[in-house]
């Protein structure tokens, strides 16, 4: 097989986790680009179906029915053992169970997934690549020697772009109220601190060097609103971005904002 010289940029988009996925190469040959997209789509498939709800057979469904949680695989116990960890980090707002009690590592697992497939990239050589699962990204590298660029969406207007980041070998997560709809009508899914679904309308976007971390943190920062800013004080290495409506709040030092 000839293998073509490498591209400015190639892009590779799937389903995963139960959203769209793309993961995005600079410099890299179509073959490698072909086994690339391969190993991340088939981590991201393995993970998904173990932590689905929508899976009867799943090992988290298969928890919500009442197995014991002293028999959970690794995978679960270092996935709730994160959740924990943010939990405790966020003094509580991020809330990894649902409204019965449950186990519920959404806010997590996600970034987790996304973590365990760019290492697998890692491993292989590969160095300069943009992995995005539902919004949730993991940069390495550059992008045809420069950093990358992430888009930051309006929250109230899905086709617009309220800021733009310049990112490279750092995670970017975003959460909040706009980006999940259900019969075309847009849905809260995050619990704020006093149990109930929050509704507001924005975004917490959290960067830093750990993609699950971040992902978490963002799903915890929204439930805090305004207070995320004084508990990220305490972790200096994630910056947070609030979005509502055309408003953008940073935390002090943000380096990361380009446009806006």
């Amino acid at each position: 097989m000839i293998e073509t010289e490498p591209t400015a940029l190639r892009e590779h988009q799937f389903k995963a986790m139960g959203t769209t996925a793309s993961l995005l190469m600079s410099r890299v040959g179509s073959a490698d680009f072909t086994d690339a997209t391969a190993l991340v789509e088939d981590i991201l498939l393995r993970i998904g179906e173990r932590f689905s709800l929508d899976n009867r057979e799943s090992e988290l469904s298969q928890i919500h029915n009442g197995a014991a949680l002293a028999n959970v695989s690794d995978e679960m116990q270092r996935v709730l053992d994160g959740c924990r960890l943010v939990e405790a980090m966020t003094d509580g707002a991020f809330r990894p169970r649902n409204a019965a009690g449950d186990p519920d590592p959404t806010g997590f697992v996600t970034g987790w997934a996304i973590k365990r497939a760019g290492a697998a990239l890692t491993d292989t050589g590969a160095t300069d690549w943009c992995l995005n699962v539902g919004g949730d990204i993991l940069t390495s590298g550059l992008n045809n020697h420069r950093p990358w660029h992430v888009a930051i969406q309006n929250p109230q207007k899905p086709d617009a772009v309220v800021a733009v980041l310049e990112v490279s070998d750092l995670a970017v997560a975003t959460s909040g109220h706009y980006a999940r709809e259900i019969d075309g009508q847009a849905t809260p899914h995050i619990w704020d601190s006093e149990g109930q679904l929050d509704a507001r309308m924005g975004s917490m976007t959290v960067v830093g060097p750990a993609v699950d971390i971040a992902d978490a943190l963002a799903t915890g920062c929204w439930a805090m609103g305004n207070a995320a800013f004084e508990v990220l004080e305490r972790i200096p290495e994630y910056h947070l971005m609030k979005v509502e409506e055309d408003s953008i709040m940073v935390s002090e030092g943000f380096p990361y904002l380009v446009q806006a």
